[in-house]
């Protein structure tokens, strides 16, 4: 019983996983800076991006405790990538309360009259709502993969990349080499690769042939 209490089915139940009262509002006061974009494209676009970073360490410090206590399916061990959508939930969802309107706690985070929250709850200011949504968001993530995976996916997946008509290309990007070819090619080379690769995976008329008996 005392597992259970500590690991309750929502996680926005779990006081284990949530920073201090103090840590969340700060981060959600966070009005974010203007960076150039990284990506290839961005910078040959000169696009710009508003990065939070209160918000960002602040979804990440609750992402890595939601892996901790419940190693939930559907979580990857890449925090920065796999935070993402909570912070964008986050982001999207904080609003702008007039000072006059919110909890006493909530004024001295103040400024210019306004004070930025998800809701204007204690003690985590809304942030449980935003995991309440993300969790939902990895459960559905879950469930839909599972039902496009099939047992024969990986042998299919094997046995299309030892392919004759593949196989060359596989043993170089394995061994991490970059030819002349692969260099003349537009954007990643592996992407390319699998972009083409995929055509044959998900069409069911693709035959792929046995492998020779010296190779079995």
């Amino acid at each position: 019983m005392a597992l259970a209490a500590e690991k309750p089915p929502r996680w926005k139940d779990c006081v284990q996983i949530f920073p201090p009262t103090d840590e969340i509002v700060k981060a959600l006061q966070d009005p974010g800076k203007i960076v150039a974009c990284r990506t290839k494209a961005g910078k040959e676009k000169g696009m710009k991006l508003t990065k939070c970073d209160l918000l960002q360490k602040l979804a990440a410090s609750v992402y890595r405790k939601i892996k901790d206590v419940y190693r939930p399916v559907g979580m990857t061990d890449n925090v920065s990538r796999g935070k993402q959508a909570l912070v964008v939930d986050i982001i999207n969802s904080r609003k702008a309360f007039d000072t006059t309107d919110v909890m006493m706690e909530f004024h001295p985070y103040n400024k210019a009259g306004k004070v930025l929250l998800i809701n204007n709850d204690l003690p985590y200011a809304g942030l449980d709502a935003s995991v309440d949504r993300f969790q939902d968001h990895i459960e559905l993530s879950a469930r839909k993969k599972d039902c496009q995976r099939t047992p024969d996916d990986g042998m299919r997946c094997a046995a299309i990349m030892l392919d004759p008509k593949y196989r060359g290309a596989v043993s170089g990007i394995m061994s991490n080499k970059k030819d002349c070819s692969k260099s003349d090619i537009a954007g990643d080379h592996v992407q390319n690769f699998f972009s083409d690769a995929v055509i044959d995976f998900l069409n069911p008329l693709y035959a792929v042939n046995d492998p020779k008996e010296e190779n079995m």
